[in-house]
């Protein structure tokens, strides 16, 4: 528990905002209450970006909070003034609260701002997916009654891994696993909508200890489903992410640096990623485990994202209130091409249209690249920049970059635009074949099928057309 008094800074923090992840994101309309979080976590992504950030960096190290405008927050939800989050708002998608601060920690205790919009979100029944480490809130008589009964709100709880001792030297001052499963437990009590294990970042050396514990655990606790994401790393340098990164190193037992800079994706940009093969027996034992104790499963990584049970990687369900997630985004094109066999621009294209048709790409913080410089301006909007996306299969977060050979590029539409191929040897059955014309004989591609848009077979044969028996 804090007992320093909070630094509250004079200006209001900007929420809600377009996720960076906009792309692939089923909820990319995130928000937060604070500016920053009360929690350390060695590990945060959001310590990256905005202690990297010379606009906002001073106060972000020196622990100043910025408080949402909560006002504002009601007036747009109320209709009372237009904004390009309107469509999103007054179609009910489900907002993410809680993307890049934690929204129910050790400030909220003391300036109480969350509680406020929970009550105010609660009267108008809107879906909320909270993300949080905090767990005092739920023997707080005014958060269980704003929490009791509430089928429109799913709580994901983050938990790196099972060893209380090990995650308590990672999370600093942050609540155990096992208390944070039990703030479930009291939620999904309550009558909450759904609960989540959110079981990221997926460090090794750390969560695959004691992973069938956890999960296991998870399940009596009454979680619906598990999201994962493996650990990635800013490899742009300053002194505090160099000195995080020496002590990471010095918990888990080995050089994180080298281990990410050896195992790690080639790719351009800022971060390391490890790569999809190193992940997909972690992966794969976490299915086999959700799949034992019935939990349902969904990837927040650009790898194995395929895993996912629906469009969605935070783990959202099918029906009811907070199935209305965001579905013009690439996670549903490829929930949609492993059900065909391939997906199409104009599968997603109106949900893209309908949400990113106002919002601009500079309000999202995506780095402007030379190719990109008439998009920034003439002020182009996200729905362009996915569009242009779609189409550039280069791009390091295209669809056929992104998810690593997943989605093959196969051909244009009467439009002119990609169709994209799922890579069935390559996810299921483990073939490293990527070239397309081989991967459409294996699947059985029908060039009349496609055109009026009838599946694919799920079966596939050798590369040479024989039947596969691999």
């Amino acid at each position: 528990m804090r007992t320093m008094p909070i630094k509250v800074s004079p200006r209001k923090y900007i929420s809600p905002r377009w996720s960076y992840e906009f792309f692939d994101c089923a909820m990319p309309m995130t928000f937060d209450t604070y500016s920053v979080c009360a929690f350390r976590c060695v590990y945060c992504f959001s310590f990256f970006q905005k202690a990297l950030n010379p606009a906002i960096k001073d106060e972000y190290l020196n622990s100043v909070v910025q408080v949402v405008d909560v006002n504002r927050v009601k007036k747009m939800w109320l209709g009372e003034i237009k904004t390009e989050f309107s469509n999103a708002i007054k179609d009910r998608l489900v907002l993410q609260w809680g993307g890049l601060a934690d929204s129910f920690d050790y400030y909220e205790r003391e300036l109480g701002v969350s509680l406020e919009l929970l009550r105010f979100w609660r009267e108008l029944e809107y879906p909320l997916s909270i993300s949080t480490k905090g767990v005092w809130f739920v023997d707080d008589p005014r958060y269980r009654e704003a929490f009791k009964d509430a089928k429109h709100i799913q709580v994901k709880a983050s938990i790196i891994g099972w060893d209380a001792d090990l995650c308590r030297k990672i999370e600093l001052g942050v609540p155990s696993p096992q208390e944070r499963l039990r703030m479930l437990k009291v939620l999904k009590d309550l009558g909450v909508g759904i609960t989540t294990l959110r079981l990221r970042p997926f460090i090794p050396g750390v969560s695959e200890k004691g992973l069938e514990e956890l999960i296991k655990a998870a399940a009596d606790a009454g979680v619906y489903s598990v999201s994962s994401e493996f650990l990635f790393w800013d490899k742009r340098s300053s002194n505090v992410t160099r000195q995080r990164l020496k002590y990471l190193s010095e918990v888990l037992g080995y050089d994180l640096w080298e281990f990410y800079r050896k195992y790690s994706y080639p790719a351009k940009g800022g971060l390391l990623r490890l790569n999809y093969d190193l992940k997909r027996p972690y992966y794969e034992r976490l299915r086999e485990l959700c799949d034992k104790y019935g939990l349902k499963l969904a990837i927040s990584d650009n790898h194995h994202k395929e895993m996912c049970f629906a469009g969605g990687c935070c783990g959202l369900p099918t029906e009811g209130p907070l199935s209305n997630f965001h579905k013009g985004q690439f996670t549903q094109a490829i929930v949609i091409a492993k059900e065909r066999g391939y997906v199409f621009w104009s599968d997603i294209k109106d949900h893209a249209l309908r949400y990113y048709g106002e919002a601009r790409l500079e309000g999202t913080g995506h780095l402007m690249r030379t190719e990109d410089r008439a998009l920034y301006g003439r002020k182009a909007t996200l729905y362009e920049f996915l569009h242009t996306l779609w189409n550039s299969p280069h791009r390091a977060i295209s669809p056929a970059s992104y998810f690593m050979g997943v989605l093959l590029p196969a051909g244009l539409d009467e439009n002119g635009d990609i169709i994209y191929l799922y890579n069935r040897p390559f996810v299921e059955h483990n073939i490293r074949v990527f070239d397309v014309e081989k991967v459409k004989k294996m699947v059985g591609w029908d060039e009349e099928k496609v055109k009026r848009g009838e599946p694919l077979p799920k079966d596939i044969n050798e590369p040479d057309g024989k039947a596969c028996t691999t």
